[in-house]
């Protein structure tokens, strides 16, 4: 089964990814296979959907959204961990974090 983190950018996605596979692999349920990017998920869609197949856990991070999630989710092969964050948070975590402000912050803000 498939275990996806999600979350926007800053809103502790990643904490959330290492805590579900701290659990996952002290349990000896299965692995991590860490960030996965938007062009990541489209070019290994192939070895994605053998993931979802595998009997044990396999977790990834991604600021994205597979494009057949409903399905996977749909046949019981996934689940999806998502982590929110007010924007309005995320925002200043940006602006302090990286130092974007203006038209730039508002585009990232807006995917």
């Amino acid at each position: 089964m498939l275990i996806a983190c999600n979350g926007m950018f800053r809103a502790g996605s990643t904490l959330q990814y290492n805590l579900v596979c701290s659990l996952v692999e002290k349990m000896g349920l299965g692995e991590r296979k860490g960030y996965l990017s938007y062009e990541q998920l489209s070019e290994r869609q192939e070895e994605i959907v053998q993931w979802s197949e595998s009997p044990s856990l396999i977790v990834f991070k991604s600021h994205a959204i597979l494009a057949n999630a409903a399905e996977l989710v749909e046949a019981n092969s996934m689940r999806i961990f998502y982590i929110y964050r007010d924007i309005r948070d995320v925002a200043v975590s940006m602006k302090r974090t990286f130092k974007i402000e203006g038209e730039k912050l508002w585009k990232l803000l807006d995917k």
